[in-house]
């Protein structure tokens, strides 16, 4: 197994961009599906497109009527405190950079659709040996052509090997800019980041990023490593600036900072760390995270949607976003042949939909991070989520996984007898990829621990949204002017 030089690149204190030298970018297709929440009212239905970037104009015109978005250029400077409360900002799922380089004379995949013409004159995925970091993820636009397509997918994928989820063989990875809050997609979290640094925060002063592999992170040798460096980043930027830090997790970027700070001793957490801060925190999961894995992203090109399906159905951390069996309980989620599926069904939908590799990663690396993330972190916690938007809830399959399933429809009725007599629900309210009572999970750790749990539901506000409208961001920003 190739060791991801990720933890000694962070543990050595360089930046990932002392390594990445005359880098090389290839542009592939982005997308997990949680960009917009689905609706099966007609008049929301224009909103939803599958690449919001065609049509941007429309989106933000309606955007914009519906929420009050947020002006960094509000928040007033604080003004004669240089030492301000450090932030380190967890990002959601897909945001990290991901590098990558290799060396696979003996890959079967690549030998399969190469000659030396192609290798040498054409796109660098399909090299057999790159030597210099190149650009692996985020992937940005489509890519048309098959051959590029499919090396792409021998140099991004994962693998189970001895219950670690490692890179294909020859592979090598690392995370870019760990500290830095330089994310990608940057716009995803600009106006949240220039709020705070209208404030008076500067970058690598007291704001912080910490991006992580997302498509490994529940691995136990990429945990260590990252939980590590984060622990390191975080007592570095205490010491710098005086004051216990603010950690601040979005979507499955909250999980990954339940799951450190439940690994933390009471007393380094009381030292070093002021509060916990989530929008909306993936604790509980999603649907569309089950739709995903099952039957891949909605895309009309069925090459390109099945190469998605095979590349994102391993990453561990999409899979850390599937609902939580306990809190879902009996509600169906998938209807298949006539019978319903539940949340504790997911290991024998992932066999049914052909990927036992994928049933045994699920089973064996993410579920126990999963469980242990749910524990309450021992900190002070302000969490934040959007409400009243139609929220996918379930699925129903005709024919096949490899189709696009129907959605958020009452597939039967609970007078038949099918494995569970549950109605399907139509649709959850949520945040258009979380439902409310899963975005609710937080609640429950006021029973497990003494430190208090500040909750506000927003209306209207979208999963990612809610970073770019103006009352979360200001209820944030009120919590660091108390602080400062």
């Amino acid at each position: 197994m190739n060791e991801v030089i990720i933890g000694l690149v962070l543990l050595s204190g360089l930046s990932v961009n002392l390594l990445i030298k005359d880098k090389k970018e290839e542009e592939f297709t982005n997308g997990f599906g949680f960009e917009m929440p689905e609706s099966i009212h007609p008049i929301f239905l224009n909103m939803y497109k599958q690449q919001l970037d065609r049509d941007f104009g429309l989106f933000d015109i309606i955007q914009r009527l519906r929420y009050q978005y947020f002006n960094p250029n509000i928040a007033r400077q604080l003004s004669g405190n240089k030492n301000l409360s450090p932030i380190i900002i967890i990002p959601g799922l897909g945001t990290s950079e991901i590098f990558g380089k290799w060396n696979k004379p003996d890959s079967k995949n690549i030998k399969k659709v190469m000659d030396v013409s192609f290798q040498e004159n054409q796109k660098w995925s399909c090299r057999q040996v790159q030597s210099e970091w190149t650009n692996l993820w985020f992937p940005q636009k489509d890519l048309n052509k098959t051959i590029s397509q499919y090396c792409w997918e021998d140099n991004i994928k994962v693998e189970l090997n001895d219950n670690l989820v490692t890179n294909t063989i020859g592979v090598q990875t690392i995370i870019k800019d760990f500290g830095s809050v330089n994310f990608n997609p940057s716009s995803y979290m600009g106006t949240f980041i220039d709020a705070i640094k209208a404030l008076g925060y500067t970058e690598q002063k007291n704001l912080f990023g910490a991006c992580y592999d997302f498509r490994k992170i529940c691995s136990q040798d990429e945990l260590y490593h990252y939980t590590k460096s984060l622990k390191q980043l975080i007592e570095r930027s205490v010491h710098l600036n005086g004051k216990p830090a603010v950690l601040v997790g979005h979507s499955l970027g909250s999980n990954l900072a339940n799951y450190f700070l439940v690994s933390q001793s009471k007393e380094w957490k009381d030292k070093y760390i002021n509060n916990f801060t989530t929008f909306s925190g993936a604790f509980g999961g999603s649907p569309k995270a089950l739709r995903t894995v099952l039957s891949g992203v909605d895309v009309t090109n069925k090459l390109e949607k099945n190469l998605l399906k095979n590349i994102t159905r391993n990453f561990t951390g999409l899979q850390w976003m599937l609902p939580v069996p306990e809190l879902y309980n009996d509600i169906p989620l998938v209807h298949f042949n006539n019978v319903s599926y539940t949340a504790k069904d997911i290991q024998i939908l992932m066999s049914m939909a052909g990927s036992e590799e994928t049933a045994a990663i699920y089973n064996n690396v993410v579920l126990p991070v999963q469980k242990e993330s749910l524990k309450a972190p021992g900190v002070t916690v302000y969490t934040y989520s959007g409400i009243n938007l139609m929220t996918e809830s379930s699925y129903k399959y005709n024919n096949s996984f490899d189709e696009n399933p129907e959605k958020n429809h009452p597939y039967y009725k609970s007078n038949q007898a099918y494995q569970s007599n549950y109605d399907y629900p139509e649709e959850f309210n949520g945040d258009g990829t979380i439902p409310q009572f899963a975005l609710e999970l937080p609640l429950t750790w006021t029973k497990q621990q003494p430190n208090p749990i500040f909750y506000r539901f927003y209306n209207r506000a979208e999963h990612k949204d809610i970073l770019e409208i103006e009352q979360p961001v200001n209820d944030f920003i009120s919590i660091l002017k108390q602080l400062n």
